[in-house]
């Protein structure tokens, strides 16, 4: 027959999603090594880490602020170097910047400028995202580090960059602005390095794209969740198809649609076949998937559940005492030596200022008390001060207002608020 045929019209919004390591190449066109595909590496972390898991973001902001801790510890020589007038953030603002850089990446940037004297005027700090390594120039520089280029937005092929020599205590009066690259290198890297969790990429990717998945679900609303046969033997062209697909969307697709009605009119026999499609039975995979990632998301960054703020439904609580030996192991694998690194880098600067070595602030968990000092107001606040900023989690800040106020379950609840549940962990 000549009208028997059957035309299918699909419109698929969706894109594609890189599941590579980040790489480093050069180009014959290009000043500088790029790194990671189209040269964005650094972007996609900071994307991951604005948009991929909330775990990751509040994690990472975890790590950094232990790292950072209070700040440099004060000493009378250097309060002036640490003020660093001459630019908008003092070493202490700029530790706290360079420590969440350190943890997003492995790498952070410091902009020195000199003075005629040959001193550090000031220093400041260079987005990670936005510094990207000269290319060498001759055999004889082969695998060194000769200097960099700075682009506000690589993404953006007209923005312009410029060039900044590495630091070079010999060349400040040729160069009195320089680049300080303090980087903790990956086996198998010349120039960059990757971020310890670089093996959890895909998860984070992951993460991202069942977000955009379902908010597009949720958006492009009516297709492929129904199903409409024309049964008046019509064959459109694809324009037409087209036009219509854009009428049925712009009408009935998106969640301010979302439970509506049709009302049809047809002739006899004419009348549109509509099958209804069940895309519910994806949500316990999408689920599945989710606690998953959040699994892989706490592993990658050293925590336990109950460090990361998590408890678990059907799980007793871990005590106070595995909390702090967690917390404990964080500190002296990964807070410490991250804080030597930060430490030697603005050492070699405040070393030709002349001024005695610096050191952050040790971390601690919580201020210690006075057990013979009475509780006060102020000691609650500061308790759930901290616990709102998950600095504390639920079962340390209830044990320290139980040890402190005599507080039963009841009356912490009542200030802390609800304890915080998620569904339980898949055994492996």
């Amino acid at each position: 027959m000549e009208n028997s045929q059957i035309q299918i019209a699909y419109f698929s919004k969706a894109g594609t999603m890189t599941v590579a390591i980040p790489s480093e190449v050069m180009t014959n066109k290009d000043p500088y090594i790029r790194f990671g595909k189209n040269n964005l590496a650094p972007q996609e972390y900071c994307t991951l880490y604005n948009q991929a898991s909330y775990l990751h973001k509040k994690l990472i902001d975890l790590k950094s602020d232990m790292i950072a801790s209070k700040g440099w510890k004060e000493v009378d020589a250097l309060k002036p170097f640490i003020d660093n007038s001459y630019c908008e953030e003092s070493l202490n603002e700029i530790a706290l910047d360079i420590a969440k850089d350190f943890v997003m990446s492995n790498y952070f940037c410091l902009k020195v400028i000199w003075t005629a004297a040959g001193k550090i005027g000031y220093v400041e700090r260079v987005p990670f995202e936005m510094m990207r390594i000269a290319k060498p120039t001759c055999k004889e520089d082969a695998g060194k580090i000769k200097g960099f280029y700075i682009n506000p937005d690589w993404a953006d092929k007209k923005s312009p960059y410029f060039y900044l020599p590495a630091f070079n205590p010999e060349n400040y009066l040729e160069c009195p602005e320089q680049i300080l690259y303090v980087r903790k290198k990956t086996p198998g890297m010349l120039w960059y390095t990757l971020p310890y969790y670089s093996p959890g990429l895909n998860w984070l990717r992951l993460s991202e794209a069942i977000g955009s998945f379902k908010l597009a679900d949720i958006k492009n609303g009516m297709f492929p969740n129904i199903i409409i046969t024309n049964r008046t033997g019509a064959n459109p062209t694809p324009e037409q198809m087209q036009a219509e697909y854009d009428m049925m969307n712009a009408k009935f697709g998106g969640e301010k649609n979302a439970s509506g009605s049709f009302l049809i009119w047809a002739n006899p026999g004419e009348e549109p076949t509509i099958t209804t499609l069940n895309s519910n039975t994806n949500d316990q995979k999408f689920k599945d998937i989710l606690q998953y990632i959040e699994e892989a998301t706490i592993r990658m960054h050293g925590f336990t559940s109950s460090v990361a703020g998590l408890d678990v439904a059907g799980r007793l609580s871990s005590s106070k005492n595995e909390i702090i030996d967690n917390v404990e192991m964080i500190v002296t694998k990964e807070v410490k030596p991250a804080q030597k690194i930060i430490e030697r880098a603005f050492n070699k600067l405040a070393a030709i200022n002349g001024l005695p070595e610096m050191e952050l602030e040790d971390f601690t968990m919580f201020e210690p008390v006075d057990e013979q000092k009475t509780a006060t107001t102020d000691d609650l606040l500061k308790i759930t001060d901290a616990y709102s900023k998950g600095k504390l989690i639920y079962d340390s800040a209830a044990a320290i207002m139980k040890q402190l106020f005599r507080y039963d379950e009841e009356t912490t609840g009542a200030i802390l608020g609800p304890r915080p549940i998620v569904t339980p962990q898949i055994e492996q």
